[in-house]
C-alpha cells in the first residue's frame, strides 16, 4: 500500500476513477469472451485474471483518495452481500 501512496498520490480522484472504468471494461471484456469462445477460454481467463488485478489495484487507490480503508469497505460490502438474497444463498440465510 506503501508503493502505491507514494506513485499515486500526485493523482486527482476524478481522474484515477476513469482508470477504473477502463479496468471494469477489459474485465468484463474478456469474461464475455472467454465464454463467447470456448476454444479461446484459457488464454481470455488470463486476460481476465490480469484485469481482475488490475481493477482492484485501481480500486485499493480509489480507497486511499476517499480516505476509507479497505477492512472498511470489505466490511462494508460483506454485509451488503450477507443482506441480499444471493448473499442469503451463498450464507445459508
Amino acid at each position: 500500500m506503501q508503493l502505491l501512496e507514494e506513485t499515486y498520490q500526485e493523482e486527482k480522484v476524478e481522474d484515477q476513477i476513469r482508470v477504473v472504468t477502463y479496468e471494469l471494461g477489459d474485465l468484463v471484456k474478456a469474461i464475455h469472451y472467454a465464454w463467447r469462445f470456448p476454444e479461446l477460454r484459457r488464454p481470455y481467463l488470463m486476460e481476465a485474471k490480469r484485469a481482475l488485478a488490475d481493477l482492484l489495484v485501481q480500486l485499493l487507490i480509489t480507497c486511499k483518495h476517499l480516505g476509507f480503508t479497505v477492512d472498511e469497505i470489505l466490511q462494508l460490502g460483506l454485509q451488503a452481500a450477507k443482506e441480499s438474497k444471493l448473499g442469503k444463498e451463498v450464507h445459508g440465510g
